[in-house]
């Protein structure tokens, strides 16, 4: 959708990059860690993607206990007018963040970047007092050193000169 100040640009294009199959994704998600709860889809818009998604997200439902927290870029009822892969796909979404991000809107809502966004929950597994004490982001260093940031509010790392030391090393 390419929302102004979206923090996913790298995953705007439709062009294939790395073009694997269900199965392998799904196999890759499980041998992430025994400690996994659930995942998370973000954009790319994972609604234009549906029928891959249903089918990922079935074998999800099937085989693990994980919850499906998704974001998009679509309001509810967009999703309910696209057709039938997109309702679905639903039917798999314990909780839906809906709505296009706005910087002019920005907030400090749980789960949402900016006011406009809606919070939808799909199944019984959450509720709002879930969400109160989700942080705004997450920072994780690898046992190798990388630096991973994700979140609503991911901090940036720039002007860390020690980033750039690391990676000259």
């Amino acid at each position: 959708m390419r929302c102004k100040g979206c923090s996913n640009p790298g995953t705007h294009s439709f062009e294939p990059k790395h073009l694997l199959s269900v199965d392998a994704v799904f196999d890759r998600m499980r041998s992430l860690s025994p400690d996994v709860e659930g995942m998370t889809l973000t954009g790319g818009e994972p609604f234009d993607q549906a029928g891959s998604l249903v089918s990922l997200l079935q074998r999800v439902k099937e085989e693990t206990l994980w919850s499906v927290l998704v974001f998009t870029g679509y309001e509810l009822m967009e999703v309910l007018d696209q057709g039938p892969e997109q309702r679905k796909f639903l039917q798999y979404i314990d909780v839906l963040v809906a709505g296009r991000y706005d910087p002019s809107l920005r907030c400090r809502k749980p789960l949402r970047a900016s006011s406009n966004q809606s919070l939808h929950f799909l199944t019984d597994r959450y509720g709002e007092e879930d969400c109160q004490n989700v942080p705004d982001a997450e920072v994780v260093i690898s046992e190798e050193g990388i630096v991973t940031l994700t979140g609503v509010h991911p901090p940036s790392l720039k002007g860390f000169s020690w980033m750039d030391e690391e990676r000259a090393s």
